[in-house]
């Protein structure tokens, strides 16, 4: 790869606040640059993009979608325009899912954690047109779901700042848990850390549990096991620990579909009985030429 391109992957790499659907459009840009140059190259990139932020399943769908175009084409440009156009679709569907008409005079409080631009959007319009309140959790230990209180509360919702650790306490008076997810599998969805001890903490009380992801982050079974759960640097959680501490630093986690209740997607609101066929039509064009060479 030229210069470029190797810088826009590094920034890929580096960024540890945004979520998958801010940072899927510099990696489609990545790869539209890549095939220009070439299949050699653009297998290169499509490998670099996917190892750039591997928790993130529009990534490696965009990169196999890149090398199904050379013998498909048109594959890419309609994962990239199907993924630029998703956003306003997500806002629709939840915000009939969280803000009916029938209910807009009543006070809807949802406790969230970390940040995802998709969950963003979506409160934002639901605070637009429903009273809204707001529990984020902060995100340690990048601190991203500050970002998202700070947004919130600038759409108007009303917003506490809690630590991951305290977030649980809100769950006793809460109406839904929203999270955004990086994945989608048939078996589970992947979210930051704690996530999963919220949703189970929801499941036990009858909370209902809502995650917020579009078709791209939907994996086939072919692709699920590519996509890595990696481990960052311990001095991010603790600079100078004593001799005989282990630090572990993980970001994301996998939440069983069994906790959720439902996936908002750009096409609707999917039962978690109809995640497995949502992840088998994501890999119609998914050949295992394609699966060997990302995982390689």
């Amino acid at each position: 790869m030229d210069e470029s391109l190797q810088s826009d992957v590094q920034r890929i790499a580096g960024d540890r606040g945004s979520g998958a659907s801010e940072l899927l459009g510099l990696a489609l840009g990545v790869l539209r640059d890549a095939r220009g140059h070439g299949p050699l190259v653009l297998m290169e990139a499509a490998r670099a993009v996917c190892r750039a932020q591997p928790s993130m399943a529009s990534f490696w769908n965009a990169a196999a979608s890149a090398l199904a175009d050379v013998e498909r084409p048109g594959t890419f440009e309609r994962f990239a325009v199907r993924a630029e156009r998703s956003a306003s679709s997500l806002v629709r569907f939840a915000t009939a899912l969280l803000a009916p008409a029938e209910e807009r005079d009543r006070p809807l409080l949802v406790s969230t954690c970390s940040f995802s631009g998709s969950v963003l959007s979506c409160l934002e319009e639901v605070a637009r047109v429903r009273p809204l309140s707001v529990a984020c959790a902060e995100g340690r230990p990048a601190l991203e779901g500050r970002r998202l209180a700070a947004r919130l509360a600038a759409a108007g919702a009303e917003v506490e700042s809690w630590t991951d650790a305290g977030i649980a306490a809100t769950l006793h008076r809460t109406d839904a848990l929203v999270v955004g997810a990086d994945a989608v599998s048939s078996e589970w969805v992947l979210n930051k850390c704690g996530t999963s001890a919220l949703a189970a903490a929801c499941a036990g009380r009858g909370i209902p549990v809502y995650v917020i992801a579009s078709r791209e982050k939907f994996l086939a079974p072919a692709l699920a096991p590519l996509v890595q759960i990696v481990e960052h640097p311990a001095e991010e959680v603790w600079e100078d620990a004593p001799p005989g501490v282990t630090v572990r630093n993980m970001y994301f986690e996998r939440v069983p579909l069994a906790w959720v209740t439902s996936i908002v997607t750009d096409t609707g609101v999917l039962g978690v009985d109809m995640v497995i066929e949502a992840c088998q039509a994501q890999g119609a064009w998914l050949t295992p030429e394609i699966v060997a060479s990302l995982g390689a």
